[in-house]
């Protein structure tokens, strides 16, 4: 049974602002959307200052040369402050630069009313308010090309910006002397005559010790530094005896070697877990350890690499330029709202949708089967986003799910001590290092392959949280009366839009999640640059290792945020609109469809508080900012 809404109607058209206090003549001023534009360029050129500034910097003050030149030595500390805070600068600048670009990229892909007219006149219909690349074979080639163009130049920031600037760590080569405290109170103790560097060694330990240089390290502490793949903390180690024993070379740490450290299990058959479980008493070569004596040797460096500072900054001039061309070549005004859309199908209606009024986008999809009856039951948010949709955004999340289930896999199947969170490179164990490529580029491209699939993933989530947020709003018509939301310059009871089409209660949980997950992908897989140093403390390039640090805490952690962010989105899809109103999601032919208003309809109507219903006539649905009633179970309506 059919029922008014006058007196509401009434009450809230009273609570609303006239129209015409609000249309006085203004003076003609850049649109919404053009502004934003306009300010996405002015950020880009700010980045692209900024990015230059430091190549200069850079190339005047580095140290050394070849692929990793060096802009401090100094402090670990120092170096591990610097490069936190130059990430954190790197990432708030490439958000800015990609977030200016998808704004672009959203206004070259938005159709004009002439290319909505176009298509539906060839039977086709377009994406609006949506990111869309279904619109990219219907609209102007010239905002084809500059959208694809602006896609391509994001590649390489995804993949290089978050790595120009990196921290190189010493990795150490030592030798592990046997002794009594003989050698550290005597000022002249016995030195062998090995022929060998072992010599140096020594000695260079007993100059330490009368100077009161070495650290002193207890069993368990002495075990646990020397008992792992790396040695980045210390070099040489002398192990105090009691025992009555002549100095001697009990093992050796290579910066290559995979036996890293059997020396200190060589009373457990080699098994460290034996060492460490016999603690705090502890043997080595057959004699009882009291403490051991080492020589601190942490080199930290922060470098920065040139070639990539060069790519990220042509990006980046690309990405102004071509936001800049944009701006310059889009004349006519894009529909980038649903509110955008119904006030221009309102104004000058579609003529190939008149007479169906309860056209939804299902019906568009499948035309066969279209019974266009009005169904009071309210359907569920996921209906608004196609099936397509939901296979790609949820098959990417499924491979990404299993990448990194397989790499916690290989955590129960490697032969080293996985480190389970660790970026300092003093935690790091050999089965934490993947050797994907021997180049900087390599790895610097194979560890930044996350952040892509996110970044693309991340596109997919959007795009079904904004259709469905927007089916939501268009829904909302049917309950109660409204203004237009608007990317141009609001009018009358216009509304200024969300980012897009987004709200804030559902973008801000999305961007949340993408910071953190964006940020837990980059402590999961990371470049990791060893400089390898003799035990004379001597450069060692050969031994050099260059690779991609994983720390699977920060996989597991990532996998659980990216699950959460999967059930977010299908829980949203479970929401249920607000009325029974058909659901046109981004579809252009059904929101036409629904814009036929009365043929007395004022010429202002776009501007005015408008609801969705029944009209005069008793046959017709639409917007009207008249008294309307709600459709009848069943019924159909023309």
């Amino acid at each position: 049974m059919a029922y008014t809404h006058r007196e509401s109607s009434a009450r809230e058209r009273a609570e609303e602002p006239l129209v015409a206090k609000h249309s006085r003549p203004t003076k003609p001023s850049l649109e919404s959307w053009k502004k934003t534009l306009y300010i996405g360029v002015g950020g880009s050129l700010l980045v692209l200052v900024v990015n230059l500034g430091f190549a200069l910097w850079a190339v005047q003050h580095h140290e050394g040369g070849g692929d990793r030149p060096i802009l401090y030595t100094g402090s670990c500390q120092t170096v591990r402050r610097l490069s936190i805070a130059l990430h954190l600068l790197i990432n708030i600048l490439s958000t800015s630069l990609l977030c200016a670009s998808n704004y672009g990229m959203q206004c070259l892909s938005a159709p004009t009313r002439k290319d909505i007219d176009r298509a539906h006149r060839r039977g086709k219909w377009l994406d609006i308010g949506v990111p869309s690349m279904r619109n990219l074979g219907r609209i102007p080639r010239r905002n084809a090309l500059l959208w694809m163009l602006l896609a391509l130049s994001s590649l390489p920031l995804h993949l290089l910006y978050n790595s120009i600037i990196f921290s190189t760590t010493g990795n150490n080569a030592y030798v592990a002397f046997l002794g009594n405290a003989s050698m550290v109170e005597s000022e002249s103790p016995e030195i062998p005559s090995w022929n060998n560097e072992s010599v140096s060694v020594l000695e260079t330990l007993h100059g330490k010790a009368t100077k009161n240089e070495l650290f002193r390290l207890d069993n368990d502490e002495c075990l646990d530094n020397y008992g792992q793949f790396f040695q980045t903390k210390y070099a040489s180690v002398y192990l105090v005896t009691n025992a009555s024993v002549e100095i001697q070379v009990v093992g050796a740490g290579n910066t290559t070697s995979d036996d890293f450290a059997s020396w200190v299990a060589s009373n457990y058959s080699g098994n460290i877990t034996a060492a460490r479980e016999d603690l705090p008493r502890w043997m080595v070569a057959g004699r009882s350890i009291d403490h051991c004596l080492v020589e601190e040797a942490r080199i930290c460096k922060l470098g920065y690499s040139l070639p990539l500072t060069l790519v990220v900054i042509s990006m980046n001039a690309c990405k102004a330029l071509l936001l800049l061309g944009a701006a310059y070549l889009l004349r006519d005004t894009p529909l980038l709202t649903i509110g955008d859309a119904i006030g221009s199908f309102l104004t000058a209606p579609d003529i190939s949708t008149k007479g169906q009024c309860l056209l939804s986008k299902q019906e568009v999809r499948d035309p066969d089967n279209a019974d266009i009856r009005y169904y009071q039951g309210r359907r569920f948010w996921a209906s608004a986003a196609s099936v397509t949709r939901w296979l790609v955004c949820l098959i990417l999340y499924g491979i990404a799910l299993i990448l990194m289930i397989n790499l916690l896999i290989i955590t129960k199947g490697t032969n080293g001590d996985i480190t389970w969170w660790s970026m300092e490179l003093d935690g790091l164990s050999g089965a934490n290092i993947l050797h994907w490529a021997s180049t900087l580029t390599g790895n610097v491209l194979f560890s930044n392959s996350p952040q892509l699939l996110f970044s693309i993933m991340y596109f997919g989530s959007n795009s079904i949280v904004t259709t469905m947020a927007m089916a939501n709003e268009w829904g909302q018509y049917a309950v109660r009366r409204k203004g237009l939301r608007v990317s141009t310059s609001p009018r009358g009871s216009q509304r200024t839009t969300h980012f897009l089409s987004l709200p804030y209660r559902f973008g801000l949980p999305l961007v949340l999640f993408s910071a953190v997950i964006h940020w837990l992908l980059s402590q999961s897989l990371f470049l990791v640059v060893l400089e390898a140093y003799t035990p004379t403390h001597l450069r060692d390039p050969t031994n050099d290792v260059t690779g991609c640090g994983w720390s699977p805490g920060a996989v597991l952690t990532a996998l659980i945020l990216c699950c959460l962010l999967v059930f977010y989105i299908v829980g949203l899809g479970f929401k249920r609109f607000p009325s029974g109103m058909p659901v046109a999601g981004s579809c252009s032919l059904a929101i036409a469809a629904a814009c036929h208003g009365e043929s007395e309809s004022p010429s202002d109507i776009a501007q005015m508080p408008l609801k969705w219903g029944v009209m005069g006539s008793d046959d017709h649905c639409g917007f009207s900012s008249e008294d309307v009633e709600k459709p009848t179970h069943s019924r159909v309506y023309k």
